[in-house]
């Protein structure tokens, strides 16, 4: 993976695993996640988006 890809691969993974937390606390798949939740967590713990 080259280093120009590394800041996209970071965003990428930080998502997943925001939607993996979340999935998995609910006891649903992360496809079931709405989109809005993903984005609530990060914001409510302080962090940009």
């Amino acid at each position: 993976m080259g280093y120009r890809v590394t800041g996209n691969s970071v965003a990428m993974g930080e998502a997943a695993g925001v939607a993996a937390a979340l999935a998995a606390k609910s006891q649903r798949l992360p496809h079931e996640v709405p989109w809005s939740e993903g984005t609530a967590l990060p914001a409510k713990l302080g962090q940009r988006s």
